[in-house]
């Protein structure tokens, strides 16, 4: 999985990154080709009419891959500035930015990370009128990191929140 990691952090800029999940789904990925390989092996030696069970578990594991194909593709990047008065969160598909909101940095009052009923994990900002800014994924997730951008977040702003 990955882990939520700080890229600049100063005094007047703070990002914070989400890189996508490639090393996990890669691995899936190579562990399907290569029971695909033994797969198409058997075919060639026994023919179709006597496929072995892996079949199953290589189109399992197509399926799951093919589902979370997004995931390997899709990152997320939240920036604030004191210079532009700006907190920008980015997801981007294959590197290049897809979706883009801001809000005024003067408007948020901190960050928390809520937790869903199954024990995953979001990061959301909230701002000085108690509304809610979900920079990420609004998808409870099992990434890592998420505290340890929620305190540097919370730094930058200068908040202390109880949670």
């Amino acid at each position: 999985m990955p882990t939520v990691q700080i890229e600049v952090r100063s005094p007047n800029q703070l990002t914070v990154f989400q890189p996508p999940e490639h090393l996990y789904w890669t691995t899936i990925l190579v562990l399907c080709i290569l029971a695909g390989f033994a797969v198409f092996s058997q075919i060639k030696s026994r023919g179709w009419h006597r496929l072995p069970p892996i079949l199953f578990v290589v189109l399992f594991g197509g399926v799951v891959f093919a589902v979370n194909f997004p995931a390997l593709a899709r990152s997320w990047r939240l920036d604030f500035s004191r210079s532009s008065n700006a907190v920008k969160s980015t997801e981007y598909w294959f590197g290049k930015p897809k979706l883009e909101r801001t809000m005024r940095l003067d408007d948020a009052a901190s960050a928390v990370v809520q937790v869903g009923f199954r024990g995953g994990k979001r990061l959301v900002l909230v701002t000085k009128s108690d509304k809610e800014f979900v920079p990420f994924n609004s998808d409870y997730t099992d990434v890592r990191g998420l505290d340890e951008a929620r305190d540097a977040i919370n730094q930058f702003l200068g908040a202390h929140p109880e949670n």
